[in-house]
């Protein structure tokens, strides 16, 4: 027994110090023996320059890195644009290396025409971080969110948002454009990881700031995938068919052709399991596709969608002075949904329960469009033009039953409803954007104008009876026929200078206008017997709804902007004049006021050498009332609920802060971020409501003050290398408290509730041929002197593979405490997949089976200060499919036999 146990104890022994921490350390410095700030130092693999480890010298040119024992080859490599690079190799790394000062040597003869274009791993290109693709091993099948997902500081969460260092990504590029959207959602799950050569993160610019060259205002980033030169001549895609059981099916097909500057994509799914998104992965990590990812209990995912789409995308250089970017899609959707609930709704003296049930069938169609252009006139003068354009027809049928009860059941009301809608609606924007350098030295006038157009009609069939109970008051019987027209006109136009006061000093002057007008004609005529027609206008019903405002807004702004150092301080006044008006039952009401509102923002943000970063950002806001809220006429379209506006209203006034800082340690890989934000309401615009016996609700509109909120966002993780083994592991802690005050039946509440939901996670890869992502999810919801609940949720994603085979499987387990006994608390979901690559993995036929155990639910519970609900909808149950995907691709690598004979590097190319 005790030796036994001293062979464990050994084996321990032996295990960890094959794990132990090497160090290696040292300075680096140039000729003249200064230190070097802002070089990369990397280690890689010889055989395969995978990256092992990196970092970057601090001001004083230290070298710092951690790494396990490592038995391969290796080299370590330091770059610096401007300096030739340094490479020292070892045939292995067992023990700590000191290596005292390391020499940096300037390179001489760059040319002006020539630029550089070395493989390294990572490079810092003024605020610009740039990785080396190649440098992070994927499976050769695997998409581009595979490989961002691999970037040292990336995150990318369960709704695809990205994260780099704790700093949102704003948009995701293909070549510096968008591929059919900004978000970067298609290209992440659609193209090849295979096909992109570097990937560039910098800051989000607007277009006045990429053209000025100005630094970014704001906090988030940019995302570029920059194509290989190899592959950036040719055609390739996907195409997927599937059918299964339960008559559910899937198509999708892509097709890409890119030649340099110029790309042209078409897409185009079918399906009816709810992928209402285009998504095609031959990735087994989407073995069960997209759109069931997380979908648990508790997801916002309801009802069975059958989706129709088409689109393309086209991208160019014309006259190599416009960069185009013209996109189109075509969307038809069909989705059934049922739906039961269950609100408490909390008043001062006796809470009611209001019980309901509904069903519905929508069908739409939508048409979208975007173009963008980039005109570069002159070097110094440059134009750009963003349109969209969208049209949309909905039809749909719905019916609805509830009912409203008290103590020991007491039966207030009961409704239902039968309605038949059709909903068409046209918009369009656009912006121009103008900017003129005026001197050498920096100064430049821009000018933007903005206009958005909607114009929108609603025609509506609609039966109801609402019954009551406690009083003799009169039952509400409605046989009725509705149109609604509404318009919306949006017009902005701002001019500014940015006047050069030093290469770290600007100041900003300018002015802009704004013109919003809205109307809404509302027309409701109810059936006539003895005509069999909607012949007879009830004006009671029936109303005509206008509102106009002018915004003037004078500004200045103090930008400085250091090497890690921004500060953008600005203010200036909001002149507004409001005016609404509405015609209802042969009276005219108006309402008309001017506002005027001090303005004021500062944004500040710095960033150290060391991946430390830091920003702050307040804004003093305001938004204006709408005309429901200020005119003082009844509104009788819900019979449970008639609203009425309050000519007494104010102005919605706020403070907004934003703070946080963050870090990233290339040495452990680690990284972290705490960002906090806040709202603090001057003058809040609040329901006020009054219930009578039968629980019919009379509301209208108060200012309150003292309304706010608080946020804290925590993040943490860590990417660690054992062997063969790569393991990525975090938390993630998000927190809330919020004060809420309004009106129920005159008496002011004050609510408080505070929301906490921490997440700790683990991606483990083995080898790329096993692959394990546990999570685990607590939600914690407390509306102070009124109760609260948990809510338990674990999820985990396995990906196995041999050789050609594969299996995944996505599981999930969610219990919530507080659920009655009308719904389930807790549920277990488990969707599986098989699949099979052959004929050199161009094809790949996959076998899934949605919610093995049949238990998928959607269930929802929400709380907020006047009511608590919960309930279930209907949403997609147990089918398998069965899908065949076919891949192909046909580019010119005329470069191959080049890369072959120089497969270090290439030092440089000329410029084209």
């Amino acid at each position: 027994m005790v030796r036994g146990k001293l062979f464990i104890l050994l084996l321990l022994i032996c295990t960890v110090s094959s794990f132990a921490q090497i160090n290696i350390s040292g300075n680096l410095i140039d000729s003249l023996n200064y230190p070097v700030e802002g070089a990369t130092f990397f280690l890689v693999k010889k055989k395969d320059s995978t990256l092992i480890t990196y970092g970057i010298t601090d001001k004083n040119g230290k070298i710092y890195l951690k790494t396990n024992v490592i038995k391969d080859s290796v080299n370590l490599t330091f770059s610096l644009l401007g300096y030739e690079d340094k490479t020292i190799s070892y045939p292995g790394i067992r023990e700590n290396i000191e290596l005292n000062k390391v020499i940096f040597k300037e390179e001489s003869y760059i040319l002006p025409e020539m630029v550089i274009s070395k493989d390294v791993p990572i490079r810092l290109k003024n605020d610009t971080i740039e990785f080396n693709a190649s440098s992070f091993k994927v499976r050769e099948d695997a998409n581009v969110e595979a490989l961002l997902k691999e970037l040292p500081g990336l995150e990318i969460d369960s709704e695809r948002r990205i994260t780099f260092n704790g700093k949102k990504v704003e948009q995701l590029l293909v070549n510096n454009k968008p591929f059919f959207n900004r978000d970067g959602s298609i290209a992440m799950e659609n193209l090849p990881a295979d096909l992109i050569n570097k990937i560039q993160i910098t800051d989000f610019k607007t277009k006045i700031e990429e053209f000025s060259g100005k630094k970014a205002s704001g906090e988030t980033l940019s995302i570029n995938l920059s194509i290989d030169e190899d592959k950036n001549k040719g055609m390739f895609g996907q195409i997927i068919g599937g059918y299964g059981t339960g008559e559910h099916y899937e198509s999708a097909e892509l097709l890409n052709y890119f030649k340099g500057k110029q790309r042209l994509s078409i897409l185009g799914a079918f399906n009816n399991i709810n992928e209402k998104n285009f998504s095609l992965s031959n990735s087994l990590d989407n073995i069960v596709g997209a759109s069931n990812y997380n979908r648990f209990f508790g997801s916002t995912e309801s009802g069975i969608t059958k989706t129709s789409m088409g689109g393309g995308n086209y991208s160019d250089r014309l006259f190599d002075k416009v960069e185009t970017n013209v996109s189109y899609s075509i969307n038809n959707n069909e989705t059934k949904e049922n739906s039961r609930s269950r609100v408490v709704n909390i008043l001062p003296d006796e809470d009611f329960i209001t019980e309901s049930e509904s069903r519905s069938y929508n069908k739409s169609l939508t048409n979208s469009a975007n173009t963008e252009f980039d005109i570069e006139i002159t070097p110094n003068t440059k134009l750009a033009i963003n349109s969209s354009f969208y049209s949309g027809k909905t039809d749909s049928q719905s019916e609805n039953k509830s009912r409203s009860l008290g103590e020991n059941a007491l039966l207030f009301n009961e409704s239902s409803t039968v309605n038949s809608n059709t909903y068409e609606s046209m918009n369009f924007t656009n912006t121009i954007q103008f900017y003129q350098k005026t001197d050498q030295e920096g100064s430049n006038f821009s000018l933007v104008l903005k206009n958005a157009n909607n114009k929108n009609e609603t025609l509506r069939r609609k039966y109801s009876q609402t019954i009551f109970y406690q009083n003799e008051q009169e039952d509400d019987i409605r046989n009725q026929k509705e149109s609604n027209n509404g318009m919306r006109e949006n017009y902005l136009i701002e001019a500014s200078y940015s006047h050069y006061i030093n290469e770290k000093t600007f100041i900003d002057v300018g002015n802009s206008l704004t013109y919003e007008l809205n109307t809404s004609k509302l027309h409701t005529f109810d059936y006539d017997e003895d005509l069999d027609d909607f012949n007879t206008l009830n004006d009671e019903l029936s109303n005509e709804t206008s509102s106009k405002q002018f915004i003037y807004k004078p500004f200045s702004n103090l930008i400085l902007q250091f090497k890690r150092f921004y500060l953008k301080f600005g203010g200036g006044v909001n002149l507004t004049n409001y005016k609404a008006d509405a015609f209802y039952v042969s009276n005219t009401y108006s309402y008309s006021r001017s506002f005027l509102n001090p303005y004021v923002n500062l944004n500040m943000r710095y960033s150290s050498i060391n991946s430390k970063y830091f920003y702050l950002n307040y804004n003093y806001l305001f938004n204006n009332p709408s005309a429901t809220q200020v005119l003082e006429y009844e509104r009788l379209q819900d019979p449970l609920n008639t609203i009425i506006g309050n000519s007494r209203l104010d102005q919605k006034k706020y403070h907004s802060l934003r703070l946080g800082v963050s870090g990233y340690n290339s040495q452990t890989r680690s990284g972290w971020d705490i960002n906090l934000n806040g709202i603090y309401e001057d003058s809040g615009i609040v329901s006020s409501s009054t219930f009578d016996e039968n629980r019919k609700r009379m509301s209208t509109y108060e200012n309150v003050r003292g309304n706010y909120n608080l946020g804290i966002d925590f993040n943490w993780n860590k990417l660690k290398k054992i062997g063969e083994h790569n393991l990525k592991f975090g938390i993630r802690t998000r927190a809330g408290y919020s004060v809420n005050k309004g009106y129920t039946n005159g008496v002011l509440y004050n609510s408080k509730i505070l929301e906490a939901s921490p997440r700790v996670y683990l991606n483990w890869n083995y080898k790329d041929v096993l692959m394990v992502s546990p999570s685990y999810t607590l939600s914690y919801n407390n509306m102070i002197n009124s109760g609260e609940f948990l809510i338990h949720n674990f999820a985990m994603q396995t990906t196995k593979y041999w050789g050609n085979f594969g299996w995944g499987n996505d599981v999930g387990s969610t219990y919530n405490t507080k659920n009655t006994g009308d719904f389930r608390k807790g549920v277990i979901s488990w969707n599986t997949g098989f699949s099979y690559a052959f004929s050199r993995k161009e094809f790949l036929i996959k076998l899934k089976v949605y919610d093995v155990l049949n238990q998928n639910i959607n269930v929802f519970r929400n709380v907020t200060p006047t009511y608590e609900s919960e309930g279930e909808n209907m949403t997609l149950r147990r089918y398998a499919m069965i899908s065949l995907l076919w891949k192909f691709n046909n580019f010119h690598n005329k470069r191959e036999s080049v890369k072959k004979k120089h497969k270090k590097i290439i030092l440089f190319d000329k410029k084209k």
